[in-house]
């Protein structure tokens, strides 16, 4: 594509598409239902939250990581379904890939947990029926229950992925200092930033992201100040809210 940039742009829309569609067919595949399938995965295709992630080209790795996500969210419904060692080769093909785009995906074991507790439902408590039948769809769900030690066990290749990668990123972030120390950031700045992030987040995916920052156009994050001590107190150091929603050093 050389010096065309449109080009890139069409990559990353590509792939933004390719994600979406694999969202509908997995949730399709999880759940059964087409119409409920299809409005979660226009809403995330349409979402303006993944308006930057599309339109700006440096942000390619924010949408190939979501494609490696979701082929590996894929294969790993197609593993639950028909369990065997080359389908969840599969599985940690997609999210070592993953990893490699954007280590944001360390997460996802997490959420392979919860998928297993809804929809695929491989964790649930037994049940019967008054007259001791179980329909034939509740039997196919009880046949796939598995004990929740396996669950875990299972989810450890996963991790020794995430080890390496989360080891790596952490020396590359501290060494270009990304990694402020405790001193510069204190503990309870870092708590309140991860708080206010995950409000803000929650805000802007549920309402109007204009309408959030007319709301909370400065929120600032402050501690009791020591006056006789700069290392422990952090008023002497405003932090505001950035438009991704973590805190930053706005002053001192």
């Amino acid at each position: 594509m050389g010096f065309w940039a449109g080009g890139y742009h069409f990559t990353n829309l590509l792939l933004h598409l390719a994600s979406s569609l694999l969202l509908f067919t997995i949730f399709r595949r999880m759940t059964g239902s087409f119409w409920k399938s299809g409005f979660v995965a226009a809403l995330f295709a349409l979402h303006p939250l993944h308006v930057e992630s599309v339109a700006w080209v440096g942000e390619r790795k924010d949408v190939l990581s979501a494609f490696w996500g979701m082929l590996t969210l894929y294969a790993y419904v197609y593993y639950a379904e028909h369990p065997g060692i080359r389908r969840y080769l599969l599985v940690l093909i997609s999210f070592f890939l993953g990893l490699m785009s954007k280590p944001m995906l360390v997460t996802l074991p997490f959420v392979l947990l919860l998928l297993d507790y809804w929809p695929l439902r491989r964790l649930s408590l037994s049940f019967k029926s008054g007259n001791e039948k179980v329909a034939d769809k509740e039997s196919i769900m009880m046949s796939r229950i598995t004990p929740v030690s396996r669950l875990i066990l299972e989810k450890i290749p996963l991790f020794f992925l995430i080890l390496p990668i989360s080891l790596v990123t952490f020396v590359a972030e501290k060494k270009f200092g990304a990694l402020p120390s405790l001193d510069s950031f204190p503990l309870y700045a870092r708590i309140f930033n991860a708080i206010i992030s995950y409000i803000r987040y929650i805000g802007k995916n549920t309402v109007s992201y204009q309408f959030v920052g007319l709301l909370s156009p400065s929120w600032n994050v402050a501690g009791m100040a020591d006056s006789g001590s700069r290392k422990h107190s952090c008023f002497s150091e405003h932090l505001g809210i950035s438009q991704n929603g973590t805190v930053i050093r706005i002053s001192s």
